[in-house]
């Protein structure tokens, strides 16, 4: 009697154990996956979305120094900086957002791998895709589900609103961001639209200092933070007789700003 007992119990546990793994496979879904290599100094960078709010599970690995970042316009999301090997963690994401996942190498070429799955909290998608080419350059490739044009026009959307974060200090309003981007994408140059954020009324009555002035500059032109040494040039400069705009022209010639203007599929 023992033993029939001990064999029927044996045979419901080996069926539940079944049961479970088939479950846990339908929750497991990957959104995107990629393997890839990023050159120094570049990004990698591609879109997807999720078809239910919440929870989802990311991994990476790097086998040298970068950063990792899920953005929703200009807003991290997830942002980790620094990081080599293997990482993990969890995000909440909604549904009918499209989201960019960043690979940022810093001084050395970088191989990574990345996936993004959804877990027991959160739905799985059946429109997220991962990018389509692999790059060694750093240039951003598009998610399959969407045109040439819809992904210049989110890569556009992403720089006029970090103009608005890094310049201005305050997130965009629509009204305002869509008449840069429309300009952008008719061709306007990204010097051009910088130079109307430093020179509106909004930005002067913010009435920085020349040392705040530069800092936002290298910001907006490079997204980095200047060394003081940087500073202290620009500063220096400025104090000789230098305008503002005639610096910002100068930043804009740099081949940084030519690299992150490619990277947004805009005009220098």
């Amino acid at each position: 009697m023992r033993t029939r007992i001990t064999k029927s119990l044996l045979s419901v546990l080996i069926v539940v154990s079944v049961l479970l793994s088939l479950g846990m496979a339908s929750l497991a879904d990957t959104i995107i996956s990629k393997s890839g290599t990023v050159g120094a100094n570049t990004k990698w960078w591609g879109y997807f979305e999720v078809t239910e709010d919440g929870e989802y599970s990311y991994s990476y690995d790097f086998d040298n120094e970068a950063s990792f970042a899920i953005l929703h316009g200009a807003y991290g999301v997830v942002q980790e900086w620094n990081k080599t090997g293997h990482n993990e963690g969890t995000v909440t994401l909604s549904a009918g957002v499209i989201y960019t996942v960043e690979v940022n190498a810093y001084n050395d070429i970088v191989n990574f791998s990345l996936s993004i799955d959804s877990n027991s909290s959160g739905g799985g998608s059946d429109s997220g895709s991962d990018s389509d080419t692999d790059t060694d350059s750093g240039s951003g490739s598009s998610s399959a589900s969407l045109s040439p044009e819809q992904s210049r026009k989110l890569a556009v959307e992403q720089f006029v609103e970090e103009l608005y974060i890094n310049a201005l200090g305050r997130t965009f309003d629509v009204t305002g961001r869509d008449a840069w981007v429309a300009q952008l994408m008719q061709g306007g140059s990204a010097a051009g639209v910088v130079n109307g954020f430093i020179g509106s009324q909004e930005f002067i009555g913010l009435n920085v200092d020349n040392a705040s002035f530069v800092k936002i500059l290298y910001r907006v032109f490079f997204d980095r933070t200047p060394a003081a040494s940087e500073v202290a040039n620009w500063v220096n400069a400025i104090e000789s007789g230098a305008t503002r705009t005639q610096v910002v022209n100068e930043f804009a010639k740099s081949p940084e700003w030519a690299t992150r203007c490619a990277y947004y599929m805009i005009n220098v």
